[in-house]
């Protein structure tokens, strides 16, 4: 039996209960909190907030000569995989190496050194 099938005066049932409160309650506050960071955009997490730990500059008379070509190249990488995690999917594979000339090695062209053999047995494998 689990935790939650336990009869309530059970310690352990006591421990999950308290323990799912706090998780409810850590989301509420996780939600105000990004609401927060949205409106005002001081505190970047929950424990900053609570802290009051904010991301200053050392010096404030710096120069602020930044250059984007990392943060830009970063940006066009992490839109290219978001797009690609979002096309593969789509994408029949089977036509497409079809279509491209590629052909599975079955029958007498099969065997140890063959491309598409199991590496662990060596034969080759059974189309459905």
């Amino acid at each position: 039996r689990g935790w939650p099938d336990r009869p309530d005066r059970c310690r352990c049932k006591r421990l999950w209960l308290a323990i799912s409160r706090l998780e409810g309650y850590a989301k509420v506050l996780s939600t105000l909190h990004f609401l927060l960071f949205l409106v005002q955009g001081k505190y970047r997490s929950v424990w900053d907030r609570l802290f009051g730990l904010r991301l200053v500059f050392a010096q404030r008379q710096m120069p602020r000569e930044v250059t984007f070509e990392f943060m830009d190249r970063q940006l066009s990488y992490d839109a290219l995989t978001a797009f690609c995690a979002f096309l593969l999917p789509l994408i029949n594979t089977r036509a497409l190496l079809a279509y491209l000339g590629w052909k599975r090695a079955v029958g007498p062209q099969a065997g140890p050194g063959a491309p598409w053999t199991c590496g662990i047995c060596a034969s080759a494998p059974e189309v459905p």
